[in-house]
């Protein structure tokens, strides 16, 4: 095993191997990227190269680091997809939106099959100042809200939030433990936030199912067109929009063949056809055959 000493700048180290442009020079082959991923596992002592482990491995081990040391946003998001998403349905299935524009906020993720259900994560670094505002944003659009967050945030989140939105942590077991499930509310909808989340050809659809002759050309009419709608019809359409907007991403025959580490960068990473391909057979690359090969 190669011996290094622990430090907080391999945890700096570890998270940066899944910023995009690293997950990029790993479809390309890069050696440099798969031994900084090694090197990160081994100075942690989680990696025993005599092992011969796969690309996929390293990546796990780093991911599990994080988990383990310093949880950050991706590493959040990855236990989310792998537990909600790859090991509750299939994922062509289930459209998965991430960083989703909903009205004044930005969802971390989106999960859309019949409904959908936002998860925002608020790790140790983060704090809860605009949570309020958020899930105001977000329920002007969605009925299921979720909050996964760091353990120091659980009780104030359980006294603060409404009794709708669920509240989660990850667990020592890296799953997911529910400390308050969501309840539906469909209350707040906003027929305008869904209007204004919606794409032309979206909302064009919606007007034409409703029989409305709106001014295609005049925004004001068309606003008013669908303001005066029902806004569980409206949120129905939405979702099915949604659905199919998500699962229309060609990449997503890709996913069974992804390790939980890059299931994140799977769904936000804007990559060809032809870098997944390539990522997809580097990952059952032998580290140390890719060692072998750099010296």
């Amino acid at each position: 095993m190669i011996n290094y000493v622990r430090t907080s700048s391999d945890i700096e180290d570890a998270s940066r191997i899944f910023c995009a442009s690293s997950i990029r020079s790993l479809a390309a082959g890069s050696a440099v990227s798969v031994l900084e991923a090694a090197r990160v596992a081994s100075a942690f002592g989680s990696l025993e190269l005599a092992e011969a482990p796969r690309v996929r491995d390293v990546l796990e081990n780093v991911r599990k680091l994080l988990l383990k040391y310093r949880p950050n946003e991706y590493v959040y998001k990855s236990v989310l997809l792998e537990k909600l998403v790859c090991n509750s349905f299939r994922p062509h299935t289930v459209a998965v939106f991430n960083e989703l524009r909903v009205a004044k906020s930005r969802a971390d993720l989106v999960l859309v099959r019949e409904l959908g259900t936002v998860y925002e994560v608020k790790t140790g670094l983060d704090d809860l100042s605009k949570s309020e505002k958020q899930i105001a944003d977000y329920y002007s659009c969605f009925t299921r809200v979720n909050f996964v967050l760091d353990k120091r945030h659980i009780e104030r989140a359980m006294d603060e939030f409404k009794p709708s939105v669920g509240v989660l942590s990850i667990n020592r077991r890296q799953g997911l433990t529910v400390h308050r499930p969501s309840s539906e509310n469909s209350s707040d909808l906003s027929n305008i936030a869904m209007f204004n989340s919606m794409l032309r050809a979206e909302y064009l659809k919606l007007l034409s199912r409703n029989g409305e002759s709106a001014d295609l050309k005049d925004h004001s009419a068309v606003l008013e067109a669908i303001a005066g709608m029902d806004p569980l019809s409206v949120h129905k359409h939405y979702m099915k929009s949604l659905r199919l907007r998500g699962l229309s991403r060609p990449r997503l025959k890709d996913i069974p063949k992804l390790p939980s580490a890059l299931l994140p960068a799977a769904y936000h990473y804007k990559m060809t056809m032809k870098e997944w391909e390539s990522l997809v057979k580097v990952l059952d690359t032998d580290v140390t055959n890719v060692i072998e090969r750099a010296s």
